[in-house]
């Protein structure tokens, strides 16, 4: 984590980490595809590296920012309350870059994520609602490894 942030814990449910989560990732895709188009726009060509880097990024962020539904069964127990941890910047006048925005995203996925594979694995369970928790998990993949493998495309460079 760069000097100019620290990490703050907040509650949540884990049903809105998911869904914050994606809704986290579904708007960096936004900002991607617009900066993208803002430069095809202006003449940029599309082999130029800046361009193809706009691209790239809004195409990852595009392909995990579906989320999946939550079954009927898991409703309650992913209305449990969970801790979060988010990335702020020190300087309050600044808003999050778009890294620690997905690493916040990525993070609060992979909390609910761990959380459905431990009632997948957990006895006494219903073996429905097991299936359902393991099911859920795995769909959950794609977005919470996203962590650190989209390059953000600087401002100058």
């Amino acid at each position: 984590m760069s000097k100019g942030y620290k990490s703050v814990k907040r509650k949540s449910t884990y049903a809105d980490a998911i869904a914050d989560g994606y809704s986290a990732i579904e708007e960096l895709a936004s900002e991607m595809r617009d900066a993208y188009d803002n430069c095809t726009g202006s003449g940029m060509s599309d082999s130029h590296p800046k361009v193809e880097a706009f691209s790239t990024a809004a195409d990852e962020l595009e392909n995990a920012n579906q989320p999946p539904d939550v079954p009927d069964e898991l409703t309650e127990l992913m209305s449990k309350e969970c801790e979060l941890t988010t990335t702020t910047p020190r300087d309050r006048r600044r808003g999050p870059a778009r890294w620690a925005r997905l690493s916040d995203a990525c993070n609060a996925i992979q909390v609910a994520k761990d959380y459905l594979e431990d009632l997948a694995a957990q006895d006494g369970l219903p073996e429905e609602i097991k299936e359902a928790a393991g099911q859920l998990a795995s769909e959950l993949d794609d977005a919470a490894s996203l962590d650190g493998s989209v390059d953000f495309p600087g401002m100058y460079g």
